[in-house]
């Protein structure tokens, strides 16, 4: 017996939006984690590179509706360390 035969054919992951296209600003941030640096606790960043956008559907931990999610890579002023924010965003389409 393969070890595939459990993959449904045909499925494939959401593909991420290119970097090339436009993408809208977010009408509502719904959710970011984490809010501050975990080494320092720090909220002053640098800018946010490396972003990767999908859009997926769901409600927050606090029940929140949002439609995107983008991660991101940024720096902490306070104490150079660098780390990955999630957020969820609710965009009108």
């Amino acid at each position: 017996m393969s070890r595939r035969s459990n993959v449904t054919k045909g499925w494939q992951a959401p593909q991420p939006v290119k970097a090339t296209e436009k993408t809208p600003i977010a009408d509502e941030v719904v959710e970011e984690v984490p809010a501050a640096c975990p080494k320092c606790h720090s909220t002053d960043r640098e800018q946010l590179e490396g972003t990767i956008t999908r859009n997926i559907s769901g409600l927050s931990k606090d029940g929140r509706i949002f439609n995107r999610v983008r991660w991101a890579y940024c720096t902490c002023r306070g104490c150079g360390q660098r780390y990955r924010v999630i957020r969820r965003e609710n965009t009108l389409q």
